[in-house]
């Protein structure tokens, strides 16, 4: 839990930062709640396709699965996740999906701000013509 509460306020520092340093603080509330409302859907398209990919891993092969993902010893449920195939493919659900949600996220971030920067110097090019 401390953990996803880092990235979160990791990412949203970043996404902060960025839309005030591009928009000089001028930001309206709706274009940049519609941009982390977009940060969010692909960041949760991410973990579920991670998830989703991690269990595929695990039942394409699970021997490999079990030794490249090897649970940390005291882990509740350790013995089961090496021998247990539904346990095999709840491990790799978690595991898959943290890891898509982060790269995911992170990723989302980076594209939407990119995204955001074009689509802020647009609005400010029509509105510069529009004054003249």
């Amino acid at each position: 839990m401390l953990e996803g509460a880092f990235y979160g306020v990791a990412f949203s520092l970043m996404f902060t930062v960025a839309v005030t340093a591009i928009t000089r603080a001028r930001c309206p509330y709706g274009l940049a709640a519609r941009t982390l409302l977009s940060i969010a859907g692909v960041a949760l398209a991410c973990w579920v396709v991670g998830g989703l990919l991690g269990m595929t891993l695990a039942t394409i092969s699970p021997e490999m699965y079990r030794q490249t993902f090897i649970p940390r010893p005291g882990s509740p449920g350790t013995s089961a996740v090496l021998s247990d195939t539904g346990a095999l493919l709840a491990y790799a659900w978690v595991g898959g999906s943290i890891w898509g949600g982060l790269i995911g996220g992170l990723a989302a971030v980076v594209v939407a701000l990119t995204w955001f920067h074009h689509h802020w110097r647009q609005l400010q090019d029509r509105a510069a013509t529009t004054d003249n």
